[in-house]
């Protein structure tokens, strides 16, 4: 905290240097007017008035009115004084100071006022031009500071420095203005005046409300990258204004590169304009010129598809130039899968061509391909924006396992094997049927997964004791079917896996199977409300009812330390969701997601135990929604 100025205390020592020996006013009479000891009645004080005028003076002011300034008046606006800083100067509650700071285009402003709060607490306002607000600065503390960015026009701006409590206080005050030198390389508003650029151009600067335009040339097979210190939109155009590359910003800063691939020297226009504020910034502009340099590329030649390269199984490395497009044949053999995955740098694209049809499909890496009959997969690498780059092929044979599994035969509807969980192979041709007993109020659940998602082409059914289709699933590569007996007694509910992968393929998958008692309870019960929650740490066989919620009871988390609770179930059966809640039942984390596990976790930060409930239930929570078992591990750390 400042001690108050010397000024300050100057002007409290002024305010009680009346000599009356009268308290404050030198009368002693019960008058009400605003007496200044120069009424009309005959005074003729001499600090032994006896005056005895009969007004009915009831003064009773024991301060004297505030000492202004002496650069007064600046009250208002229209009085305002123009200034850029000032020192012991006084500002009386309901008589602000105003200072007039004029400002040139594109000028930034930055007004601070210093004060000793203690004395009194100042408030800053800021006007524009017309009057209108500009900024303030409202604190209890020791200084007030706003800033201000003037636009295109020059104008005025007002400072108020106005009490906000107290009588009176001092301050001092001062305007900072940084100019803006907006008139480097102008006029280079538009393509016709731009400015010739080479190497590197220091301390341009940048308007709101402009564009900066720049020349150069770029020689044929030479790469250019253009560099500016400044957040901002970067383009490159050619002399036509046809538009060749875009730049991109982040952290400070523009860039761009372009490759010359022509065939000429190319003159080129480069087009920066601002993003946003602020109205007037300085950047600098720089460009580099080198030549093209690519890996060496061990295939070549094999630019055409006539002219493709063969392309074993295993990492093959290549490089992809400007102009040119690799290809490569790989050799595949009846009822063969291989997998190709590119490694690549952000230049590169590529397109697998399979001829098998004569269709060309471009895919994401890793990509397969299934042959029916004995041909070669002919691989496109091709390349964006005229640069150039190594890449990495990996061929790798993913040909399935066909030979029948230990559940066969399982082939028809009349002769299905038990549900048990394990692996299974779906034959070319067949379909793998399973069995399953499902008592009254249960639902049974099966759940089936492709080995490796490329192999696809699965559909999985679910059947109750007539026959009757309950539910079907061909979203691949996860398969999920469910129903309900709805009987008074016992079916065998039958699933049936289909291949819909195609002629000539065999499909491994897993299977999983489950029958639920929907209206299950477990044994921690009545725990469905925040005064009922089971302590426990971790839990197995837990059940959640679709029609109640369950509350668990946590250990107290010591200040510093981090809870984790997590929720396990299968997700095949129902979608569980988490909600943490603290002493008071307000919740503090919550997950909520399609996975089989939910995760929340708490960090207490207070100097006290903190007490916190778990709440699990089901995300539809309708009577839809069968009894989910699930299990709960809890970590307290460190």
């Amino acid at each position: 905290m400042r001690t108050a100025p010397l000024a300050f205390l100057v002007l409290l020592a002024c305010k009680n240097t009346d000599t009356d020996t009268e308290p404050m006013e030198a009368d002693a009479d019960a008058d009400a007017d605003a007496d200044s000891d120069t009424d009309a009645d005959a005074d003729t004080d001499t600090d032994a008035d006896t005056d005895t005028d009969t007004d009915a003076d009831t003064d009773t002011d024991t301060n004297p009115p505030c000492a202004d300034d002496p650069q007064e008046p600046n009250d208002t606006l229209a009085t305002a004084i123009e200034s850029t800083s000032g020192i012991d100067l006084v500002v009386c509650d309901g008589v602000p100071d105003f200072w007039a700071i004029p400002l040139e285009p594109y000028d930034t402003l930055e007004v601070v006022v210093e004060l000793d709060n203690a004395f009194g607490d100042l408030d800053l306002y800021l006007y524009d031009g017309a009057g209108g607000p500009a900024g303030y600065s409202l604190t209890s503390s020791d200084e007030e500071r706003v800033s201000f960015e003037n636009g295109a026009q020059a104008q005025t701006l007002t400072a108020e420095v106005r009490m906000y409590s107290g009588t009176d206080n001092v301050y001092q005050w001062s305007a900072t203005i940084s100019g803006c030198d907006y008139g480097i390389d102008e006029p280079n508003d538009d393509a016709a005046d731009a400015t010739p650029l080479a190497d590197l151009l220091l301390s341009r600067t940048l308007l709101q409300s402009e564009t900066d335009w720049y020349s150069l040339t770029v020689p044929d097979g030479e790469v250019l990258e253009l560099s500016v210190s400044l957040e901002a939109t970067l383009a490159l155009r050619d002399v036509g204004l046809a538009l060749l590359e875009v730049g991109s910003s982040g952290a400070g800063e523009s860039t761009l590169t372009w490759f010359n691939d022509t065939g000429a020297d190319a003159p080129v226009l480069v087009e920066l304009s601002a993003n946003g504020p602020p109205p007037c910034s300085v950047y600098d502009i720089s460009t580099s010129l080198s030549p093209l340099v690519c890996p060496p590329d061990p295939y070549e030649p094999n630019d055409t598809e006539a002219m493709a390269a063969t392309l074993p199984l295993g990492t093959s490395t290549s490089a992809a130039t400007a102009n040119d497009t690799d290809w490569f044949a790989t050799p595949i053999d009846p009822g063969q899968f291989l997998s190709f995955e590119l490694t690549v740098d952000p230049a590169i694209t590529y397109t697998f061509m399979q001829d098998l049809d004569g269709s060309t499909v471009t895919f994401e890496a890793p990509a397969s391909v299934f042959s029916a009959t004995a041909d070669d997969v002919l691989t496109q690498i091709q390349v964006n924006g005229g640069t150039c780059g190594a890449y990495d092929i990996v061929v790798t044979d993913i040909t399935p396992d066909c030979t029948p599994d230990s559940h066969e035969p399982d082939d028809v509807f009349a002769s299905p094997g038990p549900a048990d969980d394990g692996d299974y192979v779906l034959g070319t041709t067949d379909a793998d049927h399973f069995t399953v007993v499902v008592p009254p109020g249960h639902r049974a659940l099966a759940d089936v997964r492709v080995a490796w998602e490329a192999y696809g082409g699965l559909e999985a059914a679910l059947y109750d004791g007539s026959g009757t289709e309950l539910d079907r699933d061909d979203s691949d590569p996860f398969f999920d079917v469910k129903g309900d007996n709805t009987d008074v007694v016992d079916q065998d509910f039958t699933i049936v896996v289909e291949n819909a992968a195609g002629p000539g393929e065999c499909v491994p998958y897993s299977a999983a199977f489950l029958v639920q008692d929907c209206a299950a309870e477990d044994g921690e019960e009545p725990n469905d409300t925040p005064l009922t929650a089971t302590p426990l740490l971790s839990a197995v066989d837990m059940i959640v009812n679709a029609a109640n919620h369950d509350y668990i009871a946590l250990p107290n988390v010591a200040p510093g330390q981090t809870l984790e609770a997590t929720v396990t179930f299968p997700g095949r059966l129902a979608d569980i969701d988490l909600r943490l809640l603290d002493a008071v039942g307000l919740t503090i984390d919550s997950s909520s997601s399609s996975r089989d596990f939910e995760v929340v976790s708490f960090t207490n930060t207070a100097t006290f135990d903190a007490s916190v409930t778990l709440e699990v239930f089901h995300y539809f929570q309708t009577t839809a929604d069968c009894a989910t078992p699930y299990a709960v591990t809890v970590t307290l750390t460190p």
